[in-house]
């Protein structure tokens, strides 16, 4: 079945809008990644070998994105 020019360039224009939404969330995830890696880095720095907390919340996860 083919579709008209209209219809292929909406379609095209509804996949561009879903991926800038998928850009933001990875680019909003990748940022909480590096805070926390960059906290995590200076407790490490700050008192080697004790625990460290791995329960970051949902909001921290990739699954909670």
């Amino acid at each position: 079945m083919a579709i008209s020019n209209e219809q292929a360039l909406e379609n095209l224009i509804k996949q561009r809008t879903q991926l800038e939404e998928q850009i933001v969330n990875i680019q909003n995830t990748y940022t909480k990644i590096l805070g926390a890696i960059e906290v995590l880095e200076q407790l490490v720095e700050e008192t080697p070998g004790a625990d460290v907390p791995t329960d970051f919340g949902e909001e921290a996860t990739l699954a909670g994105e």
